[in-house]
């Protein structure tokens, strides 16, 4: 299997954007506009202008525009405008290419070289062309995409059409660059770097960065990699290009990790994802979840490091990824022969190998497909010659037989059937009494389990009163007291049992408080969760021990019961790892995403092995079990000895969130 080097390479994706558009000014028109206020037939002038309004609504709603360019293809069609077409059927196969359909994509693409073709527009089929090299290079078949970008740049040298020649061969730098020949990788984007900087085309600059570092990265140079990198961050933030900000803080965070510079490097990818998202593009987001895969595997994080590959694998199915389905399914082996579960880390290796094969032996698949294609043509004109045969030597009694098997046949079917869908229904019903039962009983479970936490939050609340107001106020009462007898008796003052019970009052009267705040913490109600732990975990440390706490993307939007929940659980994981771990440094992170809430816990002490964990499993870590069931949360934890403790507890937000 893969180790951290090889995947840290493939992680290196970095391919330009690859897309051709133009940069026309937009017009300010509608579609309304176009058809209603010059009625008649169509003419260049108003598919042009219908083209020209699609691309104003890429930006903001991709399938209008794709319906936009779709009409003003059939338009231009209609009237033999075959530049028209061309150019509608490009565009739309550029934003299917974004979605992710690459079927689509490759068939709008093909039909402009076809309209294309018959004016010999040599600027627009090497636009195709590369376009159609972009799917195929989506699609991990590099052999195809290479093929598509050789016969573009032929084209596009012949026009001199700068704009799209830098594109284009930035895609076949990017493209030598994941087959790690560096030096062809080089060469050509170092040829779009100069074009694109004689024409000062801000965003193929960063292109042709970005595959320049790839290259170093491959020749293991990251010095001059995260140099070229950072050098086009300025210019990306200023385009507001989430796509090249996607790629930047993603192989930056790659090469970060690789060098073990986790803070660095959770940044980044972290920052990576964010982009991902506004930009929306299914391949991005793919490869940026992948990238969060393996940075929580090598630091050991499984749970987290699993959710992510499974993320990745529901897109990278869904748009036949075949390269980097091989790469996650190589990741969740790794994850499970590191947790013990042997059989399962071979269960995916064998998918790994699988998609590792079709990836590495496509032309003999092809192969194969074309003979057995071929044989099953024969096969089906053989057999169709025989049915003919005996249809017409059949005679009349044998074809009222025929019909008599036939109504026999389907009146059979339809009893099977009928009493198919009688069982299956009434099997559905069993079912969903059965759920219904379960659900009744786990809210009841879950009712009893909130009035219990209730009623010791308020049990809590009454002591931490009784200790504040009660005691507090007799402490403070003798402290009075005893300050009027030094004043009295000066002899009294100075001596020094009366200064040592004096001291001993005041420590009192600290752990006094300290024990009222732990019961009910005001902090918590004044300054919301992330405040209120980030002060527990401070003054929990101490000089021979530190607690560090960080956040992510945590909101303020939570109901009060669920804060004093979390609250309850990160102190009492904190005290368990203070009490029984013997360490000097413990860890507590919380994150966000978009369905759940993360809380990690970590600490370097002494740990201990799965058989201990029985008698490990006391009443601390049974109320930690029982909160996070409250809040229908799942709890995970891993250990060591020598390595220290985790403990990984997931919170679904919809019971967090203010109703």
């Amino acid at each position: 299997m893969q180790n951290s080097v090889s995947l840290y390479a493939s992680l290196l994706f970095l391919c330009s954007i690859g897309i051709i558009s133009t940069n026309a000014q937009k017009e300010k028109t509608t579609e309304e506009n176009l058809f209603i206020t010059e009625p008649g037939k169509p003419d260049s002038g108003r598919i042009n202008s219908l083209i020209k309004y699609g691309e104003t609504k890429e930006e903001t709603s991709r399938d209008e525009a794709i319906r936009i360019y779709e009409r003003a293809a059939r338009l231009a069609q209609s009237i033999n405008y075959f530049l028209g077409a061309g150019r509608a059927y490009n565009y739309a196969g550029i934003l299917y290419s974004d979605e992710g359909d690459f079927e689509k994509a490759i068939q709008f693409n093909e039909k402009a070289i076809f309209y294309y073709s018959k004016i010999n527009y040599k600027s627009g089929l090497g636009s195709a062309y590369c376009n159609i090299g972009n799917v195929y290079k989506f699609r991990g078949e590099n052999k195809e995409a290479l093929g598509y970008y050789l016969q573009g740049s032929a084209l596009l040298e012949e026009t001199a059409d700068s704009s799209r020649l830098t594109i284009l061969y930035n895609n076949i730098g990017a493209l030598f660059s994941s087959l790690k020949n560096n030096s062809k990788a080089i060469e050509y984007s170092q040829k779009a770097l100069t074009i694109a900087e004689k024409t000062r085309s801000e965003g193929n600059i960063i292109n042709a960065c970005i595959n320049l570092s790839k290259a170093y990265s491959n020749e293991k140079d990251t010095a001059k990699a995260i140099q070229v990198l950072l050098k086009s961050f300025p210019v990306a933030n200023k385009l507001k290009d989430y796509k090249i900000l996607n790629y930047l803080h993603n192989n930056l965070g790659v090469i970060y990790m690789h060098q073990k510079k986790i803070n660095q490097s959770a940044y980044h990818l972290n920052r990576a994802l964010e982009c991902s998202h506004k930009y929306g593009n299914p391949y991005d987001i793919s490869y940026t979840y992948f990238s969060m895969a393996v940075f929580y595997k090598m630091q050991k994080k499984w749970f987290q490091s699993e959710q992510f590959c499974k993320k990745t694998i529901k897109i990278a199915d869904t748009l036949q990824l075949h390269d980097l389905l091989a790469k996650t399914y190589n990741v969740l082996s790794d994850i499970e022969e590191e947790r013990g579960n042997y059989k399962k880390a071979y269960e995916y290796y064998i998918v790994f190998t699988n998609y590792n094969d079709s990836v590495n032996s496509k032309d003999q698949v092809e192969l194969m497909h074309e003979m057995e294609a071929k044989y099953q043509s024969t096969a089906k004109d053989k057999s169709l010659s025989q049915k003919q045969l005996l249809i017409e030597r059949s005679n009349a009694a044998i074809h009222n037989k025929n019909n008599l098997i036939l109504f026999s046949i389907s009146g059979i079917v339809i009893m099977v059937l009928l009493t198919l869908l009688i069982y299956f229904y009434n099997r559905s019903k069993r079912r969903l009494a059965l759920q219904h039962i379960e659900a009744l009983e786990t809210d009841r479970e879950l009712k009893i389990l909130q009035a219990m936490m209730d009623g010791e939050e308020r049990e809590r609340g009454r002591i931490a009163g009784h200790l504040h107001d009660g005691i507090g106020g007799m402490i403070s009462a003798i402290k009075m007291h005893l300050g009027v007898s030094k004043l009295e008796n000066e002899a009294l003052g100075k001596s020094e049992a009366y200064q040592q019970g004096l001291h001993l009052l005041e420590d009192m009267a600290k752990e006094v408080r300290k024990t009222a705040h732990n019961l009910m913490p005001e902090v918590l109600h004044k300054y919301g969760l992330e405040e209120a732990i980030r002060l527990h975990c401070r003054s929990t440390s101490n000089k021979t021990l530190e607690v560090h706490f960080q956040s992510y993307n945590l909101t303020k939007e939570w109901n009060s019961n669920a804060e004093l929940i979390i609250y309850r659980i990160v102190q009492e994981l904190v005290n368990n790892a203070v009490k029984h771990a013997a360490c000097t440094e413990v860890l507590v992170d919380i994150s966000q995403d978009e369905k759940s809430m993360t809380i990690t816990v970590e600490d370097n002490g002494k740990g201990f092995t799965p058989s201990e964990q029985n008698s490990k499993d006391g009443m601390g870590l049974s109320n930690i079990r029982s909160k996070a069931v409250a809040l229908e949360g799942k709890i995970e934890l891993t250990s060591e000895p020598g390595t220290g403790t985790t403990v990984t507890i997931e919170l679904p937000l919809q019971n967090l969130e203010l109703t």
